[in-house]
């Protein structure tokens, strides 16, 4: 009779990214002499029902985040399989690409020419998540924006990768990278946003830095010549966080003022003008903000700590959401009576979510971006279908 020695699955490592999703393993027993055994019964197991299960045919199921192990068992023979189940905890949408966290680990999809996904590849695009290649192997937060992304660790080291024509990267050189490269200089990050050719972030002392394009006056240091590593922010302000735009950047500070500055063409500081800034310019209109977001296409929006959202810039498709299409200089409160959570700008729209747990977008529809199913621009929020 022959008696298994070895078992052997189709896999040893299974990740899942959210509950209820199954996965056919696999089991091949062989003999003292590598044979197969013919007639083998292979009995499967795991070691937390609440994390997975598994069927007497080796499908494995997820079951709610944490880890277990599968194991195959013939004879006295058996072989395991780890099982991770994560979530998604954030995601940042750039122009071209996205990357996201999956439990401890970044993973970035879409365009790839500049190596933005950094999977140490520049292919011309990937369609499904893709492992942001280490060191790190885990990550705080990523951001992506054009053709470039960024991210830090959760001991606070930065990186970037990608597209390094304007010094972006952070790194003291031009040349692109595909792979997370350590910024130079700073040490510790509490935040880190990428922007269009430049980077913005923030200590976890308040301190701000910008890196890379600056012919606008976008890294806020006080001139519009481009920098190859973190520069600090002029001002002398503390600030909670740093969005990176489309040539230009905005702030919050710890006390909840909020500042732009760069190219202002489009009035997407908020300072009542239409003058580039190369130092932090208060935005108009007195608020207390919670938080800012700076648009790839010039617009910019934020939520105030009583949950009111504002709009101000370009507004050509609606995309203030005050009802109108004319540029607005000052920050214009977004019409409904919502209380906002957040709210992230796009190329020409915007979306927000609400503290009630809606989901809205407005301005520019040529693309379905809006996710109302009309396909027709809004000059106000429109509530997020969800089909049935």
């Amino acid at each position: 009779n022959q008696e298994a020695q070895s078992v052997a699955l189709s896999d040893s490592t299974l990740i899942f990214s959210e509950a209820g999703v199954t996965v056919q393993l696999t089991a091949k027993s062989v003999d003292l002499e590598g044979y197969p055994v013919a007639g083998d019964t292979v009995t499967w197991s795991t070691s937390d029902v609440g994390v997975a299960t598994v069927s007497s045919t080796g499908l494995v199921t997820s079951v709610a985040t944490g880890t277990a192990d599968i194991t195959a068992t013939s004879g006295s023979a058996s072989a395991t399989a780890s099982v991770t189940v994560t979530q998604w905890s954030s995601i940042s949408a750039g122009v071209f690409h996205t990357c996201s966290k999956l439990g401890e680990g970044a993973y970035c999809w879409g365009e790839n020419l500049s190596g933005q996904l950094g999977d140490a590849a520049t292919s011309s695009y990937r369609s499904v998540a893709t492992h942001v290649v280490g060191p790190p192997n885990t990550w705080q937060s990523v951001s992506a924006r054009y053709d470039h992304s960024c991210g830090y660790a959760p001991s606070g080291e930065g990186y970037c990768w990608g597209e390094n024509s304007r010094g972006q990267i952070g790194n003291g050189d031009t040349t692109d990278v595909s792979v997370p490269t350590a910024m130079a200089g700073t040490g510790s990050w509490g935040s880190i946003s990428a922007g269009w050719y430049h980077s913005c972030g923030v200590t976890p002392s308040g301190e701000g830095y910008c890196w890379g394009e600056n012919p606008q006056g976008q890294l806020g240091n006080g001139d519009s010549i481009d920098v190859w590593t973190p520069t600090p922010v002029g001002g002398g302000h503390t600030w909670a966080s740093i969005s990176a735009g489309g040539n230009f950047s905005c702030g919050v500070t710890t006390s909840g003022n909020a500042y732009c500055w760069g190219y202002n063409y489009w009035r997407q500081l908020g300072d009542g003008t239409r003058t580039n800034r190369s130092v932090p310019t208060a935005v108009s209109g007195g608020h207390t903000w919670a938080s800012i977001a700076a648009g790839n296409r010039y617009h910019t929006c934020g939520v105030t700590t009583s949950g009111d959202g504002y709009c101000w810039g370009r507004n050509s498709y609606g995309q203030v959401g005050d009802g109108a299409t004319s540029n607005r200089l000052t920050p214009m409160l977004i019409s409904g009576e919502h209380v906002w959570e957040s709210i992230s700008t796009g190329g020409y729209h915007a979306c927000g979510l609400t503290v009630g747990g809606g989901a809205y977008c407005w301005g520019r529809d040529n693309y379905g971006q809006l996710g109302n199913g009309l396909a027709l621009d809004s000059r106000v929020p429109i509530k997020i279908f969800m089909p049935s």
